[in-house]
């Protein structure tokens, strides 16, 4: 959803300035100027995403609210309890905490939890109730004909009581949330930055049918105390196998073990000739016997490892991380028969495996009178096995070449588009083929699982271009039956610049309904984000963004929005585009300096919040122009950036190295 833009003569003008302050020696061999980009006058640079609108998506969001004059808690008092069920459930203790402890910030008072099972239904009474499907009842209350799915959950007054329902106690979470939105007016943009917008004095008429638009979104960037569950990212889901939850085929038939007696369930080379074993062979080369006991085996390792973990609901049998595949006669005429994809015997081998799982899943609830476990298992689109096994129609829409590769309705696909531009939306024609390979795979599947990615991993403190796209991206995620997100950011990292705690805000509201708008996203996050600083960071963010699409338009095959860009160089960076960046942070410093005697605590959140966005520009600064620094004044500047980097969690510099590299360069 990339806002329409346009770089003017006078903001490249302006940049022109601050880079000819500068002659930093540039490492661009195509660059003859002495400031590193004397050709971007004049140019003008259009983003073609579609607008807002163009992509909205008809989604389950049913909200009324009703403000009424019912006394909620009113001068540090209130008549409301949470009930809780008398045996709950981990996830029901949490939300019944979780409220509790917010509505208590919000309006002082803490709600007692009980669990007793002598209530009675009573339309007087002033509850907030969660998982008492006895008293759901007593209600007169059912839940809504809409399907719910896993995450999904209903929000219903009755009475003076107000009742939380799910069909799934993973759904909670996303529950309590929206429950004290509505009740306190709660927002939490980052785990030290919560907003009440109501005064909890009373308590509406609630009824809420809604779902998260992606029914699962697993964060990267590392979240502190109650950000994970505050932001709706309480919410693993994978199973081990033997350890490994990815590439792990291996750990289902160990060569070790099975190789020996069983050659035929591994891979040949292309050749067919020499047995190379670095995959599986799904079709046991064309060996039905072997390739069912093969079958027996895998279903029999999933229900040990899901039996390991009750609360769990997703478990992979994925490939071996290479870019090999089986090369024997049948893979070969499999691959031939089905469009040129490899990727068909391994959905054919998975829906037989989850056949016998689901069966077993049922039988055990049968047998315990109980409701059959939720359980998808879930196969890689991925290097040899990325394109799906489909066949293109005239109108441009994807079937499969025959129902026998269409997946079980428990089978997910793991899709990994590792080669896109995430400055552009999978809509974008920049990303055509991710596009049309996300597309066949979800005619055939009706649970996609997306990795995507959204940092650069070889330089942590310089900008990946992705906000304003992510937001089209979840519209074409949902549109295209994604049920899981993950996007791949520093993962491995306590912290990270350049915005990106705006782009997590974005990922939660985005994966929760597509439907948002990037604007209000925007001005809301820094509104309460960056406090007194709100409009000076904006025009930072404005100026950064702005950069990094001149940066596209100027080095289209350098900078183009991938995890692998080579943006470490100077002439992408000349010094005075990045001092120009410290003018903005250092006008935010000011900005908050007031409150260092009025109110210092918000100065210290505040100070904090600026002080990580400084982290892009004096690394830069650092890393780029260390000749250009006076020793004595470079090694007191690479010292308190040490120092910061110690203080925010900013651990490594670039993926699986860490920053004590960079310490060893500059000798602090």
């Amino acid at each position: 959803m990339k806002i329409l833009k346009r770089l003017t003569v006078v903001l490249l003008a302006i940049m022109m300035f601050f880079c000819s302050c500068t002659n930093p020696q540039s490492s661009n061999p195509n660059d003859n100027s002495s400031s590193g980009g004397e050709n971007q006058g004049g140019t003008e640079i259009e983003n073609v995403q579609k607008p807002d609108e163009e992509h909205l998506q008809n989604n389950l969001h049913k909200i009324t609210i009703t403000e009424v004059n019912r006394p909620f808690v009113v001068n540090g008092q209130s008549d409301y309890k949470v009930l809780v069920p008398n045996k709950a459930s981990t996830e029901i203790l949490t939300a019944a905490n979780y409220f509790v402890k917010y509505v208590k910030m919000a309006t002082g008072y803490e709600l007692p939890i009980e669990s007793a099972l002598s209530y009675s239904w009573d339309a007087k009474e002033k509850w907030i109730v969660i998982g008492r499907d006895d008293l759901f009842k007593k209600a007169g209350l059912s839940m809504p004909s809409e399907d719910l799915g896993i995450s999904g959950y209903y929000i219903k007054s009755a009475g003076e009581s107000v009742f939380v329902a799910v069909e799934d106690e993973h759904a909670y979470n996303r529950a309590i949330l929206s429950l004290l939105d509505h009740v306190v007016g709660y927002e939490m943009y980052w785990h030290d930055t919560v907003v009440f917008e109501k005064d909890g004095k009373t308590l509406p008429n609630i009824e809420v049918i809604e779902k998260p638009d992606i029914a699962f979104y697993q964060e990267s960037n590392t979240l502190y105390g109650d950000g994970k569950y505050g932001m709706g990212f309480d919410n693993n889901i994978w199973i081990p196998v033997e350890g490994k939850n990815y590439h792990n085929s291996f750990a289902y038939l160990p060569k070790v073990t099975f190789q020996k007696d069983h050659p035929l369930w591994y891979s040949t080379n292309d050749q067919g000739s020499t047995q190379d074993g670095t995959q599986l062979c799904y079709n046991a080369h064309g060996n039905e016997e072997e390739r069912q006991l093969m079958i027996q085996e895998c279903a029999r390792v999933a229900l040990v490892n899901i039996e390991r973990y009750p609360a769990l609901s997703t478990i992979t049998l994925t490939q071996e991380d290479t870019r090999s595949w089986c090369g024997c006669d049948t893979c070969m005429k499999m691959k031939e028969d089905y469009n040129g994809s490899n990727a068909a015997a391994a959905v054919k081998f998975l829906n037989e495996v989850d056949n016998i799982v689901q069966a077993e899943l049922q039988r055990q609830a049968d047998l315990n009178g109980t409701q059959k476990r939720k359980m998808n298992m879930v196969l890689f689109a991925y290097l040899q096995s990325e394109q799906p096994p489909v066949k293109q129609n005239a109108d441009g829409s994807y079937s499969p070449v025959d129902e026998s590769v269409r997946c079980n309705d428990t089978v997910g696909v793991y899709i990994a588009p590792i080669e896109t531009s995430y400055q552009e939306s999978f809509y974008s024609n920049e990303n055509a083929y991710s596009r049309e390979n996300i597309r066949g795979w979800s005619s055939i599947c009706k649970n996609l699982y997306l990795w995507t990615y959204d940092t650069n991993f070889h330089h942590y403190f310089f900008p990946l271009n992705s906000w304003d796209s992510k937001i089209e991206t979840y519209r074409f995620l949902y549109e295209n039956n994604t049920y899981y997100s993950y996007s791949q950011a520093q993962w491995d990292t306590g912290a990270v610049s350049h915005f990106s705690r705006f782009k997590d805000y974005i990922d939660q509201k985005a994966s929760f309904n597509v439907n948002v708008s990037y604007d209000e996203l925007l001005q809301g996050f820094f509104t309460h984000y960056y406090g007194p600083a709100k409009e000076i960071m904006l025009e930072y963010f404005a100026a950064v963004q702005s950069y990094m699409e001149y940066l596209t338009a100027t080095y289209p095959a350098v900078v183009w929005g991938n995890y692998k860009e080579n943006v470490g160089q100077s002439y992408l960076w000349p010094k005075g585009v990045l001092n120009s960046f410290m003018n903005y942070v250092n006008k935010a410093y000011e900005s908050i300096e007031y409150l260092k005697e009025s109110d210092p605590n918000a100065y210290e959140l505040y100070y904090e919040h600026i002080l990580l966005e400084s982290m892009f520009p004096r690394f830069g600064l650092l890393y780029l122009y260390q000749s250009t620094y006076k020793a004595d004044v470079f090694k007191k500047e690479a010292a308190q950036f040490k120092k910061d980097c110690y203080s925010l969690g900013m651990t490594k510099y670039k993926e699986g190295s860490s920053i004590d590299e960079i310490w060893q360069q500059w000798n602090v």
